[in-house]
């Protein structure tokens, strides 16, 4: 059986072209990065999972934009889009060179999401990730097959196909792009500066499209 999506939305439209502006502002915006300033190895892990995170971000927007049957595999992706940016903050601030190699040998480094988020928010001397910390819980759900997802797979008259509301994927689309956002906001400020033309940009982008959205 196939599940066949429809059209989007004129509102739900709109949505997404802000979410691809602000996708491809961080895309051409971003500098290239100086791996040797702060060590090659952790240069690369940083510079890798924020590649990472750039490439969820375009595909949960891709597939939002098709209008269905895949809408439950853009929701399965916001958990990666977040766990890439904690994962690529704490690799490049926290991470001791042991772990770094570790990571780099394809092997098992045994550190929480919630702990990989403390460290951070202690280097840094604020709760970098408060936005993120609540939701955790139900973006496992999503990605897992939990209930988030299983309760979707049917609409209100019994029938069969993904049931998410234009407003469920709406929010998506900016969580995404907000996510994405605070990640090349630092990956600028690192690769530039404070003073980093890039990082306003994308942030700008940002603020433009999807900050009252």
């Amino acid at each position: 059986m196939i599940l066949k999506g429809g059209n989007l939305s004129p509102k739900l439209s709109s949505a997404v072209g802000k979410a691809q502006t602000v996708y491809e502002t961080i895309a051409s915006s971003t500098p290239d990065f100086p791996l040797l300033k702060y060590g090659l190895r952790r240069s690369q892990l940083f510079v890798a999972s924020f590649h990472l995170n750039h490439d969820f971000h375009g595909s949960i927007i891709h597939l939002i934009s098709a209008g269905g049957p895949c809408e439950g595999a853009a929701f399965a992706l916001l958990r990666p889009v977040v766990e890439s940016y904690i994962k690529g903050m704490w690799l490049f601030y926290c991470a001791d060179d042991t772990k770094i190699e570790r990571t780099i040998a394809d092997k098992s480094v045994r550190t929480s999401l919630e702990i990989m988020m403390n460290e951070v928010d202690k280097k840094h001397g604020h709760l970098h990730f408060s936005q993120i910390r609540s939701n955790l819980p139900r973006l496992h759900s999503f990605t897992h097959g939990g209930f988030q997802q299983i309760v979707r797979r049917f609409d209100a008259g019994g029938g069969w196909g993904s049931s998410y509301t234009d407003e469920e994927k709406r929010s998506l689309l900016v969580q995404a792009s907000w996510t994405a956002t605070a990640f090349a906001r630092m990956y600028c400020l690192n690769a530039e500066g404070p003073e980093s033309a890039s990082r306003k940009k994308i942030e700008d982008s940002y603020e433009a499209n999807l900050r009252s959205f």
